[in-house]
C-alpha cells in the first residue's frame, strides 16, 4: 500500500498487487486451458479475420434496412467458397452494396 499525500493529508491510496509463484501455480491448476475437438480446431484456424467497425458503418449506409450481421454471415459463407478468398473490409462492403437498400 502506498499513501499519496497532498500536504499533510492522505489524498489517495495506491494498492500494488503482485502474484506469488504459489498463486500462479494454483491458478494454472484451477483454470486449465480448454482443449478443442479436432472439428473445431480446423474451423478456428481457417476462420476469416474480424472486420473493423468502420466496415459495419459503411455497410449500414449502403444496405439500409438489412440486418448487417446476417449479411456478414452470408458474405463469409460466400467468400469461403472462393478459391482465393478476399476477406478485406472492402469486399464485405461491396457485397452489402449489391443488396442495396431494402424496399
Amino acid at each position: 500500500m502506498e499513501k499519496i499525500k497532498e500536504g499533510r493529508a492522505v489524498d489517495r491510496v495506491r494498492f500494488i498487487v503482485t502474484k506469488t509463484a504459489e498463486r500462479m501455480d494454483s491458478e494454472a491448476v484451477l483454470q486449465p486451458k480448454p482443449v478443442l475437438p479436432n472439428s473445431l480446431r480446423q474451423t478456428t484456424t481457417t476462420q476469416s479475420p474480424i472486420l473493423p467497425t468502420t466496415a459495419y458503418e459503411q455497410a449500414k449506409k449502403v444496405a439500409r434496412g438489412w440486418d448487417i450481421y446476417e449479411l456478414e454471415q452470408q458474405w463469409r459463407e460466400w467468400v469461403a467458397t472462393k478459391e482465393n478468398p478476399d476477406y478485406s473490409p472492402a469486399s464485405f462492403v461491396a457485397f452489402c452494396k449489391k443488396r442495396g437498400p431494402y424496399r
